[in-house]
């Protein structure tokens, strides 16, 4: 997750900075690309990156050697039919045809490559090798814009770059697999995991389609300024699902030998306390610094992103509480899946009857409102197989009081900020008051616990 932060905070950077030095049709073909490209990794890594961290490194190794030629066949051939996909998309955008699929298929193994890596637990090659790819991945964008923006030169750059951190990254595993024994894994329990890389492969394909089928979409039907305008207003918050992913996480383990529902329910109670503390203050933040975040980061080109940004981020107060939880400890993958489905065709349903009546705002709006109902189904589903009422595991309650309390300081110290003292003052001083509000509701709800266990 470290070693990723790297790769990330590279983009968001660039984002910002291209947003600020490119005109709207520029940077919008930037960001169709990048949309789109993120679209087709998920789609060409085959779940990959989900399922390998799970098995051993011998089991990797063992696994690839359990692959009969007709396999390898016909994962190469439907690879090579993502690629052409992603080649013939973006030589509208007048990018090569053959510079594209090696970027998607370099982009791909980079991502397989790092899930092998965390299996072997090379977390400090991983870390530097991001480090010094995000350090590039920013010179490659400087040297560009430097002279003279072409978005075609920069992904040939970018194609190079990649490349470069797959050959260096397949040596380290050649050198390893070379002092590494092979175990016999017998086609019986290669046939056995079928089954789970599917499962990671779909779980994969759904939640990237819930991330990105917006976005994807109007990088296929709409200009290249509305691309660029409603990507900016739906920007997800980079750090959110690191601590939503950490808190989960950390809940599953402590959960591991148990079989009282009562605790479950009571983890996921005490969780939702918590995250509370961050989202809620964390959503009135942002609804009432939108402008002043919209224009910095994008400058005021962007000022019709104010709104998507708006309706984007109702999402947040649903992040208060990991509705999955209870689903993955009772191991009831089917209904999160069913769950992730059910998220996407509404959102697809109500897409256009929102667009139609408040444009690209509607849009962001049907998959907020996709997102409460598939929240609400995964909760009910929790209640009914944990036989446990809602109430036990949602603090309402304690959500409702918090909730006010945001809302009153974050919108008191919004007026009390004047305009006159600068953008990045004014976002500096509400983050301020931003973090204080949330440690002291932290520290609310650790001595409230404390009191309640003694």
């Amino acid at each position: 997750m470290f070693a990723r932060f790297f790769t990330t905070a590279s983009l968001v950077l660039v984002m910002c900075f291209l947003a600020h030095n490119l005109k709207i049709d520029d940077y919008g073909a930037y960001q169709r690309f990048w949309v789109q490209l993120s679209v087709f990794n998920i789609i060409t890594t085959w779940g990959l990156h989900l399922s390998l961290p799970v098995f051993s490194p011998e089991q990797i190794i063992d696994f690839m050697v359990c692959i009969n030629k007709r396999q390898w066949t016909i994962i190469s051939i439907l690879t090579l039919i993502s690629g052409a996909v992603f080649g013939i998309l973006q030589w509208n955008q007048h990018i090569h045809f053959f510079v594209a699929m090696i970027v998607l298929m370099a982009s791909a193994v980079a991502m397989v490559f790092e899930a092998i890596l965390l299996s072997l637990k090379k977390f400090r090659f991983v870390i530097v090798v991001n480090f010094l790819y995000a350090l590039s991945f920013l010179a490659i964008h400087l040297i560009v814009l430097k002279g003279g923006w072409h978005l075609d030169k920069l992904v040939i750059l970018l194609a190079s770059l990649l490349v470069l951190k797959n050959s260096i990254t397949a040596v380290f595993l050649r050198k390893w697999m070379a002092k590494s024994g092979k175990k016999d894994t017998s086609e019986a329990e290669y046939k056995k995991h079928i089954p789970f890389f599917f499962q990671m492969y779909t779980y994969a394909v759904l939640t990237a389609t819930a991330v990105w089928l917006d976005k994807f979409l109007i990088s296929l039907l709409l200009k290249n300024e509305e691309t660029a305008i409603y990507v900016n207003g739906t920007y997800d918050i980079p750090f959110l699902p690191l601590v939503f992913t950490a808190v989960g996480s950390a809940a599953l383990m402590s959960l591991t030998n148990t079989t009282d529902y009562k605790l479950v329910a009571q983890t996921i109670y005490n969780n939702g306390r918590l995250l509370s503390c961050i989202a809620f203050p964390l959503f009135f933040y942002l609804f009432f610094f939108s402008r002043e975040i919209i224009v910095f980061l994008f400058s005021e080109k962007y000022l019709a992103s104010v709104g998507i940004f708006l309706f984007s981020i109702l999402v947040i107060p649903v992040r208060a509480n990991i509705h999955t939880t209870g689903l993955q400890y009772l191991k009831r993958g089917d209904i999160i899946n069913y769950g992730a489905l059910m998220d996407i065709v509404l959102a697809v349903i109500l897409m256009p009857l929102l667009y139609f009546w408040i444009g690209l705002k509607g849009i962001a709006l049907a998959f907020v409102i996709s997102t409460y109902v598939q929240s609400a189904y995964y909760t009910y589903k929790s209640s009914k197989y944990l036989h446990t009422p809602v109430y036990k595991f949602i603090p309402f309650i304690n959500w409702s009081g918090k909730l006010l309390l945001a809302l009153l300081v974050m919108y008191f110290v919004k007026q009390a900020i004047t305009p006159d003292l600068g953008l990045l003052t004014q976002l500096l001083l509400g983050a301020f008051f931003l973090v204080a509000l949330s440690l002291a509701l932290i520290c609310f709800d650790a001595i409230h616990l404390k009191r309640k266990l003694s």
